[in-house]
């Protein structure tokens, strides 16, 4: 079904190559839904820096799935997967908390962590309770919104431009930072 949405006939022929495809397909999704479960899920920091005097102004959170066989699986490899099926949701929210959590820690320790960028997927934009999710989170964790930064692919935000600029208005009241990414 999904190869015939994708192809420009509209239809396409059962293949044991299909068959092979919708499996390791389905394998990945049934995965990632037991990673959310297991906590296999991760977060790394990407600096971003300032190119004039290389000082680190902010963090980038990359996800990575640490399955138990040990090998890590990127993002590449399975937020098709999420997107398609609506796991990007419950994902995203993972990874807008563990963000959070992991900030406040930087924070208690002593550090003094620059803002830390979330990217926001098409899929998490159409769900009616981002914004409730994002003011739960932080309320939970007590991230102080001023430290969060949220990045919406251009392409997203053109998807459904009005709902965009409402949700991205009111995540940006809230004193969260919006960017527009690509």
């Amino acid at each position: 079904m999904y190869q015939a949405k994708h192809s420009r006939s509209g239809f396409e022929y059962f293949s044991n190559e299909l068959n092979t495809v919708a499996q390791q397909q389905m394998a990945l999704e049934n995965g990632l839904r037991q990673a959310l479960e297991r906590d296999e899920l991760a977060l790394l920091y990407q600096p971003k820096a300032d190119l004039a005097d290389g000082r680190v102004v902010g963090l980038e959170a990359l996800i990575r799935w640490l399955p138990r066989s040990g090998n890590i699986i990127g993002p590449d490899q399975f937020i098709a997967v999420a997107e398609e099926t609506g796991l990007i949701v419950p994902i995203g929210r993972w990874v807008v908390r563990a963000a959070c959590i992991q900030w406040i820690a930087w924070r208690d320790a002593g550090l003094n962590p620059p803002p830390v960028a979330i990217n926001l997927s098409p899929r998490q934009l159409s769900d009616a309770r981002l914004i409730d999710d994002i003011d739960a989170i932080l309320k939970d964790t007590g991230m102080d919104p001023a430290h969060l930064q949220l990045e919406v692919t251009e392409s997203a935000a053109m998807e459904n431009p009005a709902r965009t600029f409402d949700i991205l208005d009111a995540l940006r009241q809230r004193g969260l930072h919006v960017y527009i990414d690509d």
